[in-house]
């Protein structure tokens, strides 16, 4: 028996505006919901760990790790995540960090993943850790800091382009494997 909750046509906020903390780590442990936010409001701090086979989250919409405030996912032994969108460190103040981790640990992202949108993102992939993807950005707007770390075992597979500092400031660290159509860096006059 599975032991998880499905509330597929609502949002699931993990630390709205104090401290929140989500661990899908039972047998069978899985979540479903519309859009997933974890730290939304300035001063919140949400924390989201996925671990082992069979645990699970997925939404329809977007994952937000640190929307105003700060957020923090793992996915780790052989932990799942899918949804259509990521964005980590969305707004201007907001600190995200995800962490892919471990053999079979994957996300999925239907569409694009974005690393420091107006705030700060750190996305590490590491010990055989996976995230596919439709298209990526690091540091993609105004004020946006993206810093990627792939390790020597982890893969990020981008489908279509990857885009790194297009209005912000981005950085990728390879050790592992990227797999992208094209890579752009520097889109937009005056990034880094």
């Amino acid at each position: 028996k599975q032991a998880g909750f499905d509330i597929s046509e609502y949002d699931y906020i993990v630390g709205e505006t104090g401290k929140g903390e989500l661990q899908v780590v039972m047998t069978g442990g899985f979540v479903k919901s519309k859009s997933g936010v974890i730290g939304q409001e300035s001063g919140s701090d949400g924390k989201v760990t996925i671990s082992g086979s069979g645990r699970y989250w997925n939404t329809s919409e977007n994952i937000t790790v640190g929307s105003r405030g700060k957020g923090s996912l793992i996915v780790q032994s052989n932990g799942d995540m899918e949804s259509a969108g990521l964005v980590i460190g969305s707004e201007s103040g907001s600190e995200g960090e995800v962490t892919i981790t471990g053999t079979g640990s994957t996300y999925t992202s239907s569409k694009n993943v974005i690393i420091g949108k107006e705030g700060s993102g750190i996305l590490n992939v590491s010990t055989s850790g996976q995230l596919n993807s439709k298209s990526g950005e690091i540091g993609s707007g105004t004020g946006g800091v993206g810093s990627v770390t792939i390790g020597s075992t982890g893969v990020w597979q981008v489908e279509e382009g990857l885009g790194i500092s297009r209005l912000g400031t981005g950085e990728i660290s390879i050790q592992g494997r990227l797999e992208s159509r094209t890579v752009n860096i520097g889109i937009e006059p005056g990034t880094s």
